[in-house]
């Protein structure tokens, strides 16, 4: 009796804490159920769609994604797992927006639970570490999405949490579970398969003979040897790139800008004799930055809060498998990212959040109500960049229907520049995508968004004149998805940031009539 009215006193978070987080997770995605699919979403839910008829096939059929015609095995350098689960909701809730996401917030809840499970055994503080991870910009913000990056980690963290618990109370059903997931990580975004060697190192610091990971090596190598798929990544990845030094300055700015917790938490990690961390960190960065020639406020500020992660996870570590574990993570994370991936992206920096999570979990030492506070600021940041990204993906949807509901009946065909999610939506409604080798017929409509992808310059289109500009206003104080103000979640070629503070200027669909 007196243990369970122990248990009763404690608050609700810590008698059901899988519990809470799920409701955690669902208030946090409610809001961004009904955001419009964007970015690269049409390639996972058109192969999700191809499967439901050909379950064997997941990408064989061709469309127009990077300006001409050519087949889905080359344009999709993702593994097929996350449309086959697309495929699965679909036959459960249908393809609507609404519907698809309510089906992957399993995944985002899945990777708040196993963070939380893998934090038990590194810090006292494992519902800090799960919190944190939903909380932070690049998860929240994928979480919203129905691409690969969520599902990966889900099956990450579990993999390393099982693993790690099966080595601690060698359970070898759990070390089977681990190394499964490990492998289903890689066939859900090729990135998960680094998992492996991350086990690997742990185990052999454990001394345990890691044999289990023999299944996710043969579940990734017979995915190769039937597709030939990884290998035609490996040649996608293999572009033109600018110098390594910017691209660390880059990699810097965007894991700050996605691990913004530890701005927020810096005051409650630092002990007084070591103040002057923080300091040096800062002046590094400003050093850093003024040597680039690119200071501006906010810049500085991603690239010390991403040097600050770097020194955090150094200062952690020990002697210890957790601590190497939690170092290595990061590391690779961002060796790949910056160096090995097409492009600096928050999508190729997500899988070390959990880990910056844990880390901040297992240093904090402050009251309940400094941590809340530091928790609070950082969702609030999250949410603000998670409506950013969600006005953005909402104007290609509205533009697409206004314009279609407009131009569709006036006999002509109606073609569009631009791809993403806005090519979702005009393809969907009927339109035609622009190809560079397309011939077009006199007195066809040509649409151009202000913000998208292989947009071409007015010397590059037929002769035209324009008979509409339609401007779709964004109130969101931030951006995510904006050429003027440097924001460049999906990819550092659009600038600099993963997302910048101030109102961007209106999304703007220009109608153009081909023809003299």
């Amino acid at each position: 009796m007196a243990k369970r009215a122990v248990e009763n006193q404690k608050p609700f978070s810590e008698r059901s804490p899988l519990l809470f987080l799920a409701i955690v997770t669902a208030v946090a995605l409610i809001p961004f159920l009904n955001k419009a699919f964007t970015m690269d979403d049409p390639l996972f839910l058109w192969a999700a769609q191809h499967i439901v008829d050909d379950p064997g096939d997941p990408y064989g059929f061709n469309l127009n994604w990077y300006g001409r015609t050519q087949t889905m095995g080359f344009v999709m350098q993702n593994p097929p797992l996350t449309s086959y689960a697309l495929a699965l909701a679909s036959e459960i809730v249908g393809w609507g927006e609404g519907a698809l996401h309510f089906a992957f917030a399993f995944f985002a809840f899945a990777a708040v639970a196993g963070t939380w499970s893998l934090a038990r055994g590194m810090t006292e503080r494992p519902l800090l570490a799960a919190v944190l991870t939903l909380a932070m910009p690049f998860f929240l913000v994928s979480a919203t999405n129905v691409m690969s990056d969520v599902p990966m980690v889900a099956c990450f963290v579990w993999a390393l949490a099982l693993w790690r618990r099966g080595i601690e109370e060698n359970r070898e059903w759990m070390l089977w579970l681990a190394a499964l997931l490990a492998g289903a990580a890689g066939l859900f975004k090729y990135f998960g398969i680094a998992a492996v060697p991350l086990m690997l190192v742990y185990a052999v610091m454990r001394r345990k003979v890691p044999y289990h990971l023999v299944l996710p090596v043969a579940m990734i190598g017979l995915y190769e040897l039937a597709t030939h798929a990884i290998s035609g990544a490996a040649q996608y990845v293999a572009v033109e790139r600018t110098n390594p030094g910017a691209k660390t300055l880059l990699m810097l700015s965007f894991m700050g800008g996605g691990a913004i917790a530890l701005l927020f938490f810096a005051p409650l990690l630092v002990r007084r004799r070591w103040w002057w961390i923080p300091v040096a960190v800062l002046a590094a960065a400003i050093a850093i930055v003024a040597i680039n020639g690119t200071l501006s406020v906010q810049f500085t500020l991603f690239v010390a809060v991403g040097l600050g992660v770097f020194v955090l996870a150094a200062l952690n570590v020990r002697r210890d498998a957790d601590s190497i574990l939690l170092l290595l993570w990061i590391v690779g994370t961002a060796v790949f990212a910056a160096y090995v991936n097409w492009t600096v992206n928050a999508r190729s920096l997500l899988p070390m959040i959990p880990a910056v999570a844990i880390l901040i979990a297992r240093h904090v030492q402050a009251s309940r109500n400094a941590i809340l506070t530091a928790t609070a600021a950082t969702a609030a940041v999250s949410l603000l960049v998670g409506f950013a990204d969600m006005q953005y993906a909402n104007a290609q949807r509205d533009a697409a229907k206004q314009l279609m509901n407009h131009y569709a009946g006036d006999g002509h065909r109606m073609w569009f520049e631009g791809h993403w999610g806005f090519q979702y939506y005009m393809q969907r409604a009927g339109a035609v995508p622009f190809g560079f080798d397309e011939t077009l017929h006199g007195k066809d409509l040509l649409v151009t968004p202000s913000t998208n992808t292989l947009l071409l310059h007015d010397v590059q289109r037929p002769p035209h004149h324009v008979i509409e500009t339609l401007q779709i206003p964004l109130g969101v104080p931030a951006a995510t998805v904006s050429n003027p103000m440097k924001a460049a979640f999906y990819s550092d070629y659009m600038g600099p940031l993963p997302y910048v503070f101030g109102t961007p200027p209106p999304e703007t669909y220009t109608v153009r009539r081909l023809g003299r």
